[in-house]
């Protein structure tokens, strides 16, 4: 599985430099939820979302540490709309361990329902129907947990179909909530 630039573990300490209050994978989910429900989120907006602390003339760590968002935001946008089908989840990467990677998931799949909660999708009922389905699948993902006392690691396939599962399902989410423009046959474009 290929990472964005900006993997699991620099999103982790970009966001723990700006005392965000969500952690990694659901702070890219809210992204991305956001994006889904709005179609466009300025960068501005989803920090704002996630870091309750003024950030006006903050230390240079700090500074780089939203610069490193910026570049996530830019590049999530990107991979959502640009119809490539290249969006990659921040998650912790395939050789972390297999529970920490489910429960990251479960974050993401959080993450994005609330993303689409404050960018206004209050009521997934709202949603048209494929995205309704696939939204409704990630409220079950969101609740995806481990029994700490079972001994029986989870199955690695399961998991990558899971994974693949939710990025496309945001990509038919996306796609869903705003159709490609279509010029109407009686219009020339010269």
């Amino acid at each position: 599985m290929s990472h964005l630039p900006m993997d699991y573990d620099h999103l982790c300490d970009a966001l723990g430099r700006v005392n965000a209050t969500a952690e990694a994978a659901e702070s890219h989910g809210i992204l991305c939820g956001m994006l889904c429900a709005k179609g466009a989120v300025a960068p501005d907006e989803w920090i704002t979302y996630l870091v309750e602390d003024e950030l006006e003339g903050a230390n240079v760590l700090t500074q780089e540490a939203l610069r490193l968002l910026q570049g996530l935001h830019s590049r999530t946008i990107k991979q959502i709309c640009g119809g490539d089908f290249e969006l990659t989840l921040v998650l912790p990467d395939d050789d972390s361990d297999i529970r920490l990677r489910i429960e990251n998931l479960s974050l993401w799949c959080q993450g994005f329902l609330v993303g689409l909660s404050v960018a206004g999708v209050t009521d997934l009922a709202e949603l048209p129907t494929d995205a309704q389905e696939i939204a409704l699948d990630m409220v079950q993902i969101s609740q995806a947990g481990m029994d700490p006392e079972e001994e029986e690691d989870p199955n690695e396939a399961a998991y990558a179909e899971v994974v693949e599962y939710v990025r496309m399902g945001v990509l038919v989410i996306y796609g869903e909530m705003h159709p490609p423009r279509e010029v109407p046959p009686d219009v020339r474009i010269h």
